[in-house]
């Protein structure tokens, strides 16, 4: 197994417009749940001191689900249009209130105020909330938000073959590594593995982060 040192451009930018989300992509695995534990660690560590405890019993003893494509992208996906949502009620500039618009409709308007809920911490599933909903939003038009997604979506979920998708998420994550303490307050904790066997290619995401 051997990690990727270069990803695609949308990665980088992604981390520079504000996305908290850390992603580590591997070839030449195996899909083992030895190599998964073990690709999760190398993820994790980058964002931890050196001496940082990372538990892979504790890890293997919560366990994993496999679930769809649907699952994983979440509530803030809408499948039909093939774009992100912006769930919740807002109030643009002139007085017009919008109930769950496409992000995509929100371009060129100001948003004068709105709400949203979020799910539990741990409850699982919505990479499309975490990828766009960081504690201080993400800096830039929603067009280009909409575009990183989707560079990034078909890196990780390349639809020419089967991928499995793993989720790890739990309230049990901060026992496992304090690189989800963070988000234990609040915004959330997110572990995901995909693996596509056609390629021998497992990809990590991990996302912890508070205000």
């Amino acid at each position: 197994m051997e990690r990727l040192t270069a990803l695609p451009a949308a990665f980088d930018r992604y981390s520079a417009i504000g996305g908290v989300l850390d992603f580590a992509v591997f070839d030449d695995s195996d899909g083992s749940e030895a190599e998964v534990l073990e690709a999760i660690e190398q993820t994790l560590r980058p964002a931890l001191p050196e001496d940082a405890p990372f538990d892979a019993d504790a890890l293997r003893q919560s366990g994993s689900r496999v679930i769809g494509g649907a699952e994983f992208l979440g509530e803030w996906f809408d499948p039909e249009a093939g774009q992100l949502l912006k769930r919740g009620t807002w109030t643009l500039a002139g007085g017009i209130e919008l109930e769950d618009p496409l992000l995509i409709d929100l371009q060129g308007h100001s948003v004068e105020n709105g709400s949203m809920g979020l799910p539990n911490v741990g409850e699982g599933g919505q990479f499309a909330l975490a990828f766009t909903e960081p504690p201080y939003g993400l800096q830039a038009e929603p067009l280009e938000i909409q575009d990183l997604f989707d560079s990034i979506r078909s890196f990780i979920l390349p639809g020419y073959a089967i991928t499995e998708i793993r989720d790890w998420t739990s309230p049990a994550l901060a026992e496992v590594s304090p690189y989800f303490e963070a988000g234990m307050e609040w915004w959330g904790v997110y572990l995901f593995s995909l693996y596509t066997p056609q390629s021998r290619r497992l990809t990590i995401i991990a996302g912890s982060t508070t205000d």
